[in-house]
């Protein structure tokens, strides 16, 4: 027999994760994260969108951070994410250095979703 979802909200609250209250249609009313206390603070680099695409057009992998770069790109995705993340913090470092204000982190692929 299935499993009833308030048992399951009760495993997420169990595990550490805490509800959340959204608006607007009735499957994301609520949703649930998870907020554990580690001590440590989140990475600037962080709270940067990146990912990596193929390129139909140009055959190769593209990696891509558009709040902060164009892009880079490589034939392997996995060495092409770690060097993607290498370059956005040195972005940032440079930002840093320089003085210069970081800009805001746009790119949230899931805000409209739903």
């Amino acid at each position: 027999m299935p499993r009833k979802i308030r048992e399951l909200i009760q495993d997420l609250k169990n595990a550490g994760f805490y509800e959340i209250s959204g608006g607007g249609k009735a499957l994301s009313r609520k949703a649930y994260c998870a907020s554990f206390g580690t001590g440590e603070t989140m990475k600037k680099s962080d709270l940067y969108h990146k990912w990596v695409e193929w390129s139909e057009e140009d055959q190769i992998y593209i990696g891509k951070c558009p709040d902060l770069i164009t892009g880079i790109h490589g034939d392997d995705p996995v060495k092409l994410y770690s060097e993607l993340c290498e370059v956005v913090e040195d972005v940032i470092s440079h930002f840093e250095t320089e003085g210069r204000t970081l800009p805001s982190p746009h790119i949230r692929p899931m805000r409209d979703v739903a």
